[in-house]
């Protein structure tokens, strides 16, 4: 019977409006509808069905509701009688059958029902084989809540089966009105809600990050699914006594345990879950039972976890009732407030939901399983990854996770709901429900299988494994330092003397001893000398302060100090702890970066190191024909295997004196016959980038005089050992370019690990890797990755790093509470390293590492607490409150130590520093120091670090008005160089520019290259240009570096820094954005790449095409497009382009009016064309392209576009200088020219810059020689007219390769090139150069020339391959490939020296996002 109130339009819900919105396939995660599938188990009459549902829609309004979008309202409509569709697949075979079906509950989730439309709302029975009969029921959820459909289907049941249903009572309040009602209440309470949830959120919350198959960032793709199990009544009433005797309700101990398990899964203990509520009105209200749409959803923030599972429940569960106090204020109100204030959005609308659906005395839920056993269900809800949903009635609770595909795999979800049933059936059964929760299948075995990493196991102490090898090899020279060669037998006679001097002093078993690391051979004795006397050294680093060491000897508890001036007793009161040494005695401890402000001592036992030395040296053969590199400092733990690892296996090692003296470093690489290097890779980052940037020929011999006699050293580098930090992507290849025997290997793990625990073989770096990875774990160590409880994390959940196994330090010295929180035992992994840092185990068995996760942060390869960098600050400085952090600070996002305070005073940056300078090591300075009003602090007490303000680049004005001596413009060159500033005043502090240690490392290496003596700590103690000149005094460059830059457009070949200096004084000019894009030259190889490829695809193209009508211009156009790129041809393309038949040399582009008033549209041209026949009847190619030019200049000015021409790099001709680079500044240099086609570009080029200088906007866009497409292998269809394609074929046909080519053969690949072009095209701005280099700088190496032409050849010297050319010439005249390699032969010559640079432009176009693929990596491809 129907209720005798109508319901009539209702204003769209705030929900409802998502809902639509969440439609679009246009916003993140959306293309879905909100609806509710169900299969029921039942054998229904169709046609009762229909009669029954009828009724029941007759009943309610909600039923009859539409949509009407643009009127922003629901309203009823007359019905018609619905029918039930019957679905009979009951003649099938059951795997068919059964195949339909699941494609059917496929469709139905996939399908958006059309709300303006009725019903909205589906029944279908579906009849299969065994007389089995399903009842499909769908809704959307737009107008009806999951109660409400429950109601419904109860409802139906009951029509079905002949009870009558209950009258509704004439005073039964409408949908609206209690929609009236809801929103007059929370109108009253708005401001008190908003002032909560502001308080709750400073910035946008974030939900938990959980494993994704795929970013969720793209166009919304997949379908929604469902695990689900159900808990029955019995079950369900012994977990409400459970939560009952802990004071809590059964909902609060799902809720906790749903929590516990994003924890896990996701890896982060704090985060926000979208909470689904319901305005609904009570049981006792009097619309108590109309039914509607009266979801909302709240958000629920989730603080940091406690270790008691019940303390947590109760603590979220009372967080929770206040949040339901305000929940008045959605999500979506919060996500507009936040919008407004800050301007950040919620990404995504907080995708991971908890929706609980309670019973009360109403039972609506008891319809839920009214027409029959729920064989298969399922929501959808858009911008949702995850939904958890509790559903209880009268038989139990049914627990579900519906996930969206492809996002979130069935393996995350089902761990999901395994986690949380877990947790609830061991409170059911009286057990732990932390200790119930397991890893997933085959989870186990990945980490059984990683960790299984038994072998060796050491039998002998650290220093007897030296002495036992230095005794066998007594006159072996062992260290070099800067005093000269030392021999085994003079390090035993020392440490001998030191040895006895302790032991004099009483120095035994269980002592300390501080040893100066001076980087002599000499503290490397000492230390033996303490190892034998049975007690542990403690490395200290001369360059920290006097504070710092007396802050380490007095935690130490120190014996005695040895110098170099003697050794120093110290504390004598020291306490022995055995009298005998054993392998788990200490053998050295590290200080590192403390949290209290004071430093920690890491005490590592000799088993434990002698593991790790012994694994490196075994798996890698180091023995007495190797020669280490000593480059850190012996207060760093790497140097801990340099010293011991050359003494054990007789490596020689070099002691460098200076790891920041980057040109020394690299000198001795090369000159001492290095092999085995082991630094952190920023240090061998820079190392590389000077070897590159001098050009040393580390493939070629290094000779150096001995008297009268040179002698070759080959550079033997064949181990590079990384760690400490990131390690760039790029840094292994460009290694292996510098020395192709050379074996990059990645460590990792921490100085509580005994140097290493986890390695990873660099053989070849795959071009979809984001980092390199972390590894698996070494010999007898034990790498693991585990959640806020220390269980071992599911296979790729991120959690913390621990370290376990025969490297584990012995703790911190005399911190016992230190080492008990760093260091525990579980049963399920035995005494571990807790790190701090991020990772995740791979399906593949390698850990992924993802940075820190406490205050102790790594910055170039340092470990640093930031709470030290804070107690150091507080105790010397006037501060009420400090804060350290890392920042990513523009221009180019570089992580810098930053400093924030608040105080009374203002301290400039340079007193913070040198104030701290006297208790901090350099790399703790910080690089910029802020004054700031307050702290801002999370909701839990904590710094918020991600709301302290980034500092920003310092606009400077002081070079421009202020006198500068050569010196001083010397050291702001370089320095803009090094900080990529655009400028920088003469009292400007570079520290405050973003200048760290690393940056003062690269910028004291540059100087001196440039002829300027100065040392580290000078610029360090010398942070302007002033005080550094101030230093330098009257020193005059060795180079020309110094001279006052020459004017920007030359008429001569340029000295690559004068060229450096001219592009970086140039003004950068805005560029409007094109719209409209005439291309000529679009059937050519580059302007094909251009339309097909490049252009964005909002762009409007006009192409110029030669043809004897539209059609045939049209037909030319695609037909030579579709026959290189295929379906790349979309119509999306086809649509955006016109085609304008026209004639390059006639007047107007040979246009008629209407075509040419199309053109007038264009807003920028791209000149691509020209005829590139080199050989012709004189002045016939200049004719063609000067005249094609002229007139694209006057197209451009009437048109008022910017005209791009692209031009060549054979525009340098043959310079008469015999050194200097072509740069993008050069023009006429007095060049010759061998063929008509490059004069004619030059002419044009002149043509170009003439316009330019005129007022017309644009640039020439030089390209190198195009040879194929980087991903196919494609070539131009010009055949042996292009130059690489000539190249190849001659080479292949003589059997002969110049055996110079590889330093100057151009692989320029087209499709790089065309990006090139359209990114200098769009660029928002460009330097005020007009002339544009765009050239690959990547020359391949010999080995990959021969992979490319593919047949056998040998090398002959370049005079012998032109002299051969040339031979052929003379017999073979109209051989064009042999003609096309002569137009080019004059670059083998030896006296030419003449470079054609295109520096200045790949910067830019790096910036920009351009990349050039190395050519070693496209042989499969060419």
């Amino acid at each position: 019977m129907a209720s005798s109130r109508v319901t009539t339009s209702v204003p769209l819900t705030q929900l409802q409006t998502a809902y639509l919105q969440g439609r679009s396939s246009e916003i993140p995660l959306g293309g879905v509808s909100t609806a509710g599938h169900h299969d029921f188990e039942c054998a229904l009459d169709p046609q009762a069905l229909g009669h029954a549902i009828d009724e029941v829609v007759a009943r309610h309004p909600m039923l009859r509701m539409v949509a009407s979008p643009n009127d922003g309202v629901q309203r009823p409509v007359e019905t018609t009688p619905y029918t039930v569709e019957v679905v009979d697949w009951s003649r099938l075979d059951d795997d068919y059958a059964a195949q339909r079906l699941d494609q059917f509950r496929d469709d139905r989730v996939s399908e958006v029902m059309d709300v303006t439309t009725w019903p909205c709302f589906r029944f279908t029975v579906v009849r299969l084989p065994g007389d089995r009969q399903i009842l499909a029921v769908d809704f959307d959820l737009f107008f009806l809540d999951g109660p409400s459909i429950f109601a419904v289907l109860k409802e139906i049941n009951d029509v079905v089966n002949g009870h009558e249903l209950t009258e509704r009572p004439n005073d039964e309040p409408t949908f609206a009105d209690l929609c009236m009602n809801i929103a007059a209440r929370h109108a009253r309470h708005l401001d008190v809600d908003r002032a909560f949830w502001t308080s709750q959120f400073s910035s946008v919350p974030q939900a938990p990050h959980l494993p994704v198959a795929v970013p969720t960032s793209g166009r919304p793709t997949g379908i929604f699914r469902r695990v689900r199990t159900v808990l029955d009544s019995p079950r369900w009433e012994r977990l409400r006594t459970a939560a009952s005797a802990r004071s809590l309700p059964p909902l609060a101990v799902v809720i906790e345990s749903y929590v516990e398990a994003l924890r896990r899964w996701s890896g982060t203990a704090e985060f926000t879950v979208n909470f689904t509520t319901a305005d609904r009105p009570s049981r006792h209200h009097p619309g108590g039972m109309v039914l509607g749409e009266y979801t909302s959803t709240m958000p629920f923030p989730v603080r940091a976890a406690d270790d008691d599972f019940w303390l947590d429940a109760s603590n979220n569960w009372t967080h929770l009732g206040r949040c339901l106090a305000h929940s008045g204020f959605s999500t979506l109100d919060l996500a507009r407030e936040l919008r407004d204030r800050t301007g950040e959005t919620i990404s995504g609308g907080l995708p991971i939901v908890f929706t609980a659906m309670m019973a009360d005395s109403r039972g609506f839920n008891d319809g839920s399983e009214s027409l029959g056993q729920i064989v298969w269900s399922c929501s959808s809800t858009p911008q949702v990854l995850v939904d958890f949903q509790l559903l209880e009635s009268h038989r139990g609770v049914a627990l579900s996770v519906d996930y969206r595909e492809p996002y979130i795999t069935h393996r995350i979800a089902q761990g999901i709901l395994d986690d949380v049933v877990a947790m609830l059936e061991a409170i059911i059964d009286g057990e732990d429900p932390v200790s119930a929760v397991r890893l997933p299948k085959g989870d186990q075995t990945v980490w059984t299988t990683v960790n299984s990493t038994g072998g060796r196991q050491g039998t002998r102490l650290l220093h007897e494994a030296a002495l036992q090898a230095m005794a066998a090899r007594p006159d072996h020279a062992i260290v070099c330092d800067n005093e000269g060669w030392h021999t085994n037998r003079e390090l035993l006679d020392h440490a001998r003397l030191v040895h006895q001097q302790l032991v004099a002093m009483g120095v035994g078993v269980g002592d300390y001893v501080a040893v100066d690391g001076y980087r002599r051979a000499s503290t490397i004795a000492a230390m033996l000398g303490v190892l034998q006397t049975g007690a542990a050294y403690i490395p200290l680093d001369p360059g920290q302060p006097p504070a710092r060491h007396r802050q380490i000897l007095d935690t130490s508890r120190a014996r005695a100090r040895i110098t170099p001036e003697g050794t120093i007793e110290l504390h004598k009161e020291s306490p022995r702890k055995r009298d005998t040494v054993t392998l788990d005695s200490p053998a050295y401890a590290i200080f590192t970066s403390g949290t209290t402000g004071t430093p920690k001592g890491v005490v590592i036992s000799h088993r434990s190191v002698m593991n790790t030395i012994e694994d490196v040296i075994e798996t890698h053969s180091i023995g007495p024909s190797d020669r280490i590199a000593g480059v850190s400092s012996f207060s760093f733990d790497l140097s801990v295997f340099d010293i011991h690892g050359a003494l054990i296996s007789q490596a020689q090692l070099f002691l460098y004196e200076d790891q920041r003296d980057i040109p020394t470093l690299a000198n001795g690489l090369v000159k001492d016959g290095i092999t085995v290097w082991n630094t952190v890779p920023a240090i061998m980052g820079l190392v590389v980038e000077e070897l590159e940037r001098t050009g040393a020929g580390l493939l070629r011999p290094y000779w150096k005089a001995t008297g009268s006699q040179a002698f070759s050293v080959p550079w033997d580098l064949r181990l590079v050992m990384l760690s400490g930090d990131w390690i760039p992507v790029d840094l292994p290849d460009r290694i292996s370019r510098l020395a192709t025997g050379a074996h990059v290997l990645s460590l990792g793990g921490a100085t509580e690990g005994a140097i290493w625990s986890i390695w990873f073989d660099v053989a070849e770096v795959s071009p979809t890797w984001r980092s390199i990875p972390y590894g698996h774990a070494m010999r007898n160590q034990t790498m693991w990755i585990t959640d806020h409880h220390q269980r071992v994390s599911p296979v790729g959940c991120i959690g913390e790093i621990c370290i376990g196994g025969q490297g584990v330090a012995l703790g911190y010295l005399n911190a016992p509470e230190q080492t008990d929180q760093a260091f525990v035992s579980t049963p399920e992994l035995g005494r571990v390293y807790r790190t701090g840092d991020f990772g995740r185990m791979g399906q593949d068995g390698e850990i992924e590492f993802l940075g820190r996760r406490d205050s102790q942060v790594k910055v170039n390869g340092h470990r640093i607490e930031l709470a030290e960098i804070e107690s150091a600050t507080i105790r010397e400085l006037d501060v009420i409150h400090v804060a350290a952090a890392v920042k990513q600070v523009p221009p180019d996002s570089k992580s810098v130590l930053c400093l924030y305070y608040v105080s009374d005073q203002e301290f400039t940056p340079s007193d913070v520093r040198d104030t701290l300078r006297a208790r901090l090591p350099q790399y703790m300075l910080p690089s910029h120091v802020m004054r700031v009003d307050c702290i801002p602090m999370s909701s839990n007490g904590k710094v918020n670090t991600a709301l302290l303000p980034v500092p920003q680049p310092r606009h400077h004005t002081a070079s421009t008005t202020q006198k500068w001596t050569p010196q001083q413009r010397l050291i702001q060159r370089v320095w803009l160089d090094v900080l990529d500033l655009d400028d920088l005043g003469l009292s400007d502090d570079v520290f405050e520019a973003g200048a760290d240690s690393l940056s003062v490392i690269q910028f004291h290496a540059t100087l001196r290259a440039a002829g300027l003596t100065v040392s580290v700590y000078d610029v360090f103690e010398n942070p302007t240009v002033q005080s550094l000149a101030t230093v330098v005094g009257q020193q005059v460059p060795e180079t020309a570096s110094c001279r006052p830059a020459a004017k920007p457009i030359s008429g001569r070949l340029y000295d690559p820094a004068d060229h450096a200096r001219a592009w970086g004084g140039l003004a950068l000019l805005r560029q409007p954005d094109p719209q409209r894009i005439l291309i000529t030259g679009a059937t050519g190889f580059l302007g094909g790449y251009l339309m097909i490829q490049e252009m964005p695809q909002d762009t409007e193209l006009w192409c110029l095409v030669r043809g004897g009508s539209q059609d045939e211009a049209e037909k030319r156009l695609w037909e030579i497009l579709r026959a290189r790129f295929g379906d790349e041809v979309t119509d999306t393309l086809t649509d955006r382009v016109h085609v304008v038949v026209g004639d390059m040399e006639r007047a107007n582009l040979g246009l008629d009016e209407a075509q040419l008033d199309s053109c007038m549209n264009v807003d920028t041209i791209i000149h691509a064309a020209a005829d590139v026949s080199h050989f012709a009847a004189p002045g016939t190619i200049d004719a063609r392209n000067l005249r094609a030019v002229e007139n694209v200049i006057d197209l451009a000015r009437h048109a008022s576009a910017r005209l791009f021409h692209v031009s060549t790099s054979q525009v340098m001709g043959v310079p008469p200088e015999e050194s200097g680079i072509y740069g993008e500044l050069c023009r006429d240099v007095g060049q010759s020219f061998l063929d008509q086609y490059s004069h004619s570009k030059f002419e044009s080029e002149k043509q170009c810059f003439e316009a330019f200088d005129s007022g017309l906007h644009g640039a020439v866009l030089r390209l190198g020689n195009l040879c194929f497409d980087s991903r196919t292998g494609a070539m131009a269809q010009t055949g042996l007219a292009n130059t690489y394609a000539a190249l190849i074929n001659v080479i292949a046909r003589f059997g002969s390769i110049p055996d110079n080519l590889a330093e100057i053969t151009d692989l320029s690949y087209v499709d790089t090139a065309a990006h090139a072009v359209s990114a200098l095209v769009h660029a928002p701005m460009l330097p005020d150069s007009h002339s544009f280099h765009i050239m690959n700088p990547h020359r391949p190496s010999m080995e990959t020339l021969h992979a490319l032409v593919s047949a056998p050849c040998r090398q002959v010297p370049s005079s012998a391959f032109r002299s051969l050319l040339e031979s052929h010439f003379t017999e073979h005249p109209d051989d064009v490939a042999v003609r096309n390699c002569l137009l080019n032969a004059h670059v083998w010559q030896d006296r030419y020296g003449a470079q054609f640079s295109a520096r200045e432009t790949n910067s830019l176009l790096a910036d920009l996002g351009v990349h050039w693929p190395e050519p070693a990596s496209l042989l499969a491809q060419a």
